[in-house]
């Protein structure tokens, strides 16, 4: 069976040539054995205010099959009327298999600023379909304004498809 050509890159240029036998091996030995690949970060954001305890979609984030996507997004929230104050960070983590997309585990909190007021005031994420979709619930009669902001990171067994 022929070897895989291969780029060397070097000082002095690239070179393109057969592997020799120990590159060919690790490329065979690679493709038996995929590794998760890195795929990509996204920035997402999102403003909006809420006036009721009903969760809100603040941002819907399309998913691949065969995907992990990794989740850290920040929250602030502001009662508009009283100056109430919610800041938070949130990391989560879905999947995206044939049968549809999942949490894996829960979402953990990484840190928390509030006032009392505030403790009910959430920031969810649930899939839709294969969409991945991150709410905010306020307070009922209250009008709250909300800044989420984060980055998504996807990573996938075979990398970035060709």
């Amino acid at each position: 069976m022929a070897n895989d050509t291969v780029i060397v890159v070097g000082p002095d240029g690239s070179e393109v040539r057969d592997a020799t036998p120990e590159e060919q091996a690790q490329i065979d030995y690679d493709r038996a054995h995929p590794t998760i690949r890195y795929v990509g970060i996204e920035g997402i954001s999102a403003r909006l205010r809420t006036t009721d305890a009903t969760p809100t979609e603040a941002l819907r984030f399309p998913t691949a099959t065969k995907h992990v996507y990794r989740a850290t997004l920040r929250m602030t929230a502001i009662d508009a009327g009283n100056g109430t104050t919610r800041d938070s960070e949130v990391r989560m983590v879905f999947k995206s298999l044939a049968a549809g997309l999942a949490q894996v585990g829960t979402t953990v909190v990484l840190s928390n600023a509030q006032d009392t007021a505030a403790a009910s005031w959430r920031i969810q994420a649930a899939p839709d379909g294969t969409d991945l979709v991150i709410t905010v619930t306020g307070a009922a009669g209250r009008e709250i304004d909300w800044s989420v902001t984060g980055e998504i990171g996807a990573y996938a067994p075979e990398g970035v498809p060709s």
